[in-house]
């Protein structure tokens, strides 16, 4: 009577298996207890035994392909016997997927036409944008900043701005020369996002993943701080904010991200994360692998 060899179980908490190779190929005898393919499960590779005597009459399963415990992957059969070899369930492979269409950059957003001097600019919802000292001198004024147009990097207002206005509102004998257009400045083009990749995960890596989730969500956490020294990282950040001037200051979480990046750009596995779908990784980042790396 034939015999249909499936993907045997060797763990308490082994859900699926890959095949490695096959030991013995069809049409060749095998006895019971001989090894008759190699295992790939979360923690060891294993030679797998046929469970009885006779002939390997089909093999179900590729090499290399990572099914569920239980499903059929052989049969051994008498050699005059005749079989009818079953539907194999669906198993993962390896291989390359359909393309994904690349990301489409968004389009520039429209450069702002600048405001003509001495025109009152509607008051926004928000804190006004202006420099420490266009500050200073609308207060010691008493100027209200929404109501001078501001010809600074991105609308920012800056000392000029209200030095024009108050030329303005002060009658002269001669008319005021007439202030000068800023150029407007070019939207820079978005940098388009590379699209994330897939990359092969070992079975034990899935086991190091499912643990890590399970310790995450279920077990109490505490964190670690430490103290760094920010002295020569604070005065570099003045001597830059003194060569800028007006056209910008440069925050402490400025110099934190610059060094978060340049750190991503020598570590890129840092920005890899882990996501449930199969067994395998592919490129790009679709996969029908349960539990793929993904960079990106």
């Amino acid at each position: 009577m034939a015999t249909t060899v499936t993907m045997p179980k060797m763990g308490f908490d082994m859900v699926e298996g890959k095949l490695l190779r096959w030991l013995k190929k069809v049409g060749e005898p095998v006895k019971a207890g001989e090894p008759l393919a190699e295992i790939e499960t979360e923690k060891v590779n294993i030679e797998f035994e046929a469970p009885a005597s006779g002939v390997l009459k089909a093999v179900l399963i590729e090499e290399g392909t990572t099914v569920p415990v239980g499903t059929p992957i052989a049969i051994i059969a008498a050699p005059d016997e005749p079989v009818e070899a079953p539907a194999a369930a669906p198993a993962v492979r390896e291989g390359p997927p359909p393309p994904t269409p690349a990301p489409v950059a968004p389009p520039a957003p429209p450069t702002p036409t600048p405001a003509p001097v001495g025109a009152p600019t509607p008051p926004p919802g928000g804190r006004v944008k202006a420099s420490p000292l266009a500050r200073r001198l609308a207060r010691e004024a008493g100027i209200d900043l929404r109501e001078i147009p501001g010809t600074g990097p991105g609308g920012r207002v800056v000392k000029r701005d209200v030095d024009r206005y108050l030329q303005a509102r002060t009658p002269a004998a001669a008319p005021p020369p007439p202030a000068a257009v800023p150029i407007p400045t070019p939207a820079p083009a978005p940098v388009p996002t590379p699209a994330p990749t897939a990359v092969p995960v070992s079975p034990l890596r899935q086991a190091i993943a499912r643990r890590m989730t399970a310790s995450k969500q279920t077990a109490p956490h505490f964190y670690v701080t430490v103290e760094v020294d920010m002295d020569e990282a604070m005065a570099w950040r003045a001597r830059i904010n003194e060569a800028l001037g007006e056209r910008g200051k440069v925050s402490v979480n400025d110099m934190v991200v610059k060094a978060a990046a340049l750190a991503l750009r020598e570590f890129p596995a840092l920005r890899s994360s882990y996501q449930r779908g199969g067994s395998s990784a592919t490129k790009p980042s679709t996969s029908a692998s349960p539990w793929p790396w993904r960079r990106g």
